[in-house]
């Protein structure tokens, strides 16, 4: 091979490995940000789900405590027994709730009264403070906030009888959901049936009983404030009963932590609990993570979902981007090389295949123009056809049918002659007329085959004849329809002539293969063609005759209609029948 072919072969190659190396190292690049950005907006989805999850599993517990606080609403005086019997489904529907509880207001003057009666039921009752997680005889003061109900009450027994208020952090909670009427929320606080053990939170919302109607007339319409009812709740196992609902436990990808405050801080994060143990990479070193605050009652939490690092950064499809590019591009190298070398006996093939695509075209060519004189002598031979059978027609019609004519006037009169002189020859006679008369009507028919006189008047009066003719076999039902009687004018006579013979093996197909009931045969003159349409409501399978040795309707049909310059096209829908449409152009018709 030539030197500087040589020189141009290794040329392309650099260049095609040079290319390919950058178009990989590019589409690399660029596959591995959109999968990060897909991996964000799956960590942000997932991130999603998990606080909607919380948000609805804390919706659903201030539901329950607006259930409990509508039975005080109800009812002016609630029982303890109502009470428990009241809220024990609730309890059961809603697991994470600890506890129910019913906190009263009570005058300092009424305590003794009141330790007094709750001693018939429970001892040595008293009312206590809440202090360090211990319970201390309470102090005397004007006012307590006494939990006078808690279902259940087996196991919170010690609960009873605490006044709420020298709690700080239930107090600000009490005073919030006093001024507002709504639940509130404390802020983490021990657990005093857990003996500060775990961490956990109360809702509260206000018992009010409204004025009466004769106060809220006068002024006098602000609520009086009875009590609060309040939802315990253990946070920890509150976040992981909702995780778990949710189905978010056994997912090793992402991490969701739940923090008590608007900052995540260990010392307040209640999700997972911090005696749990932790997946490596749970500290957030190098993971993502998503932070969504939260409203609780007042109270902020914060819900952080993480993705480690690994996962956040793996890029799978940019990686076998790069491996499958460095292949192609080797490969393509490779191709190029091969195919260069190869140039030169591809440009031989290339000059070869001209010749060959000439002598193709050429032969295309006389093929078409043997297409075209076959359809020139198809065409010629349709006419030689008619005019022989025009002829024939004619012979029939002149010589036979006047012979025959004559004979039946001959044979009527020598009847005639018979009858008077041999009365038993007249019958044999009559029977000798109606076979005449049956020839006759037979040389009539044949006439009309061969071809029918009515097509003399135009193609409208013939098919007109055609139609009635038809209709006569009783098979089909067939209905013409053309408004313009004119439609056929400046048709030629051998253009009717093969246009009526065209209808009449449609016509024909039509009885013979369609199984039809109804046939229409529908022509419509437009200001640029003619279209005929024959659609009948048979089976839908229309014959495809050139596929039928010796049976060559369909070609007939269309070779007299291409005579003609015109188109044929069948449509075909199953079991609603077949339209076979002739489309003939305007300067047919001149």
């Amino acid at each position: 091979m030539e030197p500087n072919r040589l020189r141009l072969i290794r040329a392309y190659s650099l260049g095609a490995l040079f290319a390919g190396i950058c178009v990989t190292l590019v589409l690399g690049e660029w596959i591995s940000n959109a999968e990060q950005r897909e991996r964000e907006i799956i960590l942000k989805q997932e991130a999603r789900e998990r606080v909607d999850a919380f948000v609805h599993g804390i919706e659903n517990a201030m539901h329950a405590l607006d259930t409990v606080n509508q039975l005080f609403a109800t009812l002016a005086d609630v029982s303890r027994e109502q009470f428990s019997v009241f809220t024990q489904p609730i309890l059961d529907k809603y697991p994470y709730v600890l506890s129910f509880a019913y906190q009263r207001y009570l005058s300092g003057s009424s305590r003794k009264s009141y330790e007094t009666s709750m001693r018939r039921t429970f001892g040595d009752f008293i009312i206590t403070d809440a202090r360090d997680g211990k319970r201390v005889p309470a102090i005397e003061k004007s006012r307590y906030r006494v939990v006078h109900y808690i279902s259940p009450q087996h196991g919170n027994e010690q609960v009873l009888g605490i006044d709420a208020s020298s709690i700080p952090e239930m107090e600000e909670a009490a005073l919030r959901s006093r001024a507002t009427g709504t639940i509130a929320s404390t802020r983490l606080i021990p657990l005093v049936k857990e003996n500060g053990r775990h961490l956990g939170f109360m809702l509260l919302k206000p018992v009010v009983r409204r004025p009466p109607p004769d106060a809220q007339r006068y002024g006098h319409a602000e609520p009086d404030v009875r009590g609060f009812t309040v939802a315990a709740f253990n946070a920890s196992d509150l976040a992981h009963r909702i995780m778990e609902q949710g189905g978010f436990l056994g997912d090793e990808t992402f991490l969701v932590q739940i923090y008590s405050g608007d900052r995540p801080d260990q010392g307040n994060r209640i999700f997972p609990r911090p005696a749990e143990e932790t997946r490596p990479g749970d500290d957030h070193d190098g993971s993502r993570d998503i932070r969504h605050h939260i409203d609780v009652g007042g109270v902020p939490w914060t819900v952080v979902v993480s993705a480690p690092k690994e996962w956040m950064d793996a890029a799978p499809v940019s990686r076998l981007t790069y491996v499958f590019g460095f292949i192609l591009t080797g490969m393509l190298v490779a191709f190029i090389h091969h195919m260069l070398h190869r140039a030169t006996a591809l440009r031989l093939a290339v000059e070869a295949l001209k010749r060959d695509g000439a002598l193709r075209q050429r032969a295309e060519t006389a093929l078409r123009n043997s297409e075209s004189e076959l359809r020139q002598l198809a065409t010629h031979q349709l006419r030689v056809r008619e005019d022989e059978r025009k002829h024939i027609a004619r012979e029939i019609h002149d010589d036979l049918g006047q012979n025959l004519l004559v004979l039946r006037m001959d044979v009527g009169a020598l009847a005639h002659d018979i009858g008077e002189k041999f009365p038993d020859g007249e019958a044999r006679m009559d029977l000798a007329l109606k076979h005449i008369d049956a020839t006759i009507k037979s040389v009539r028919e044949i006439i009309n085959h061969l071809r029918p006189s009515v097509l003399d008047l135009g193609v409208f009066d013939a098919l007109h004849w055609l139609t009635r003719h038809m209709n006569k076999l009783g098979k089909v039902h067939f209905t013409l329809e053309c408004q313009d009687e004119n439609a056929f004018l400046g048709l030629k006579e051998d253009d009717a002539i093969s246009l009526f013979r065209a209808i009449q093996e449609a016509m024909t197909n039509v009885i013979r293969h369609a199984e039809a009931t109804t046939c229409v045969v529908r022509i419509q003159h437009g200001e640029s063609k003619l279209r005929i349409e024959v659609s009948d409501d048979g089976h839908g399978h229309f014959p495809i005759d050139r596929r039928k040795p010796r049976s060559f309707g369909l070609i007939g049909i269309r070779e007299r209609i291409t005579a003609m310059g015109g188109e044929m096209s069948i449509v075909t829908t199953e079991g609603k029948g077949t339209v076979l449409q002739f489309t003939l152009p305007a300067s047919t018709l001149e």
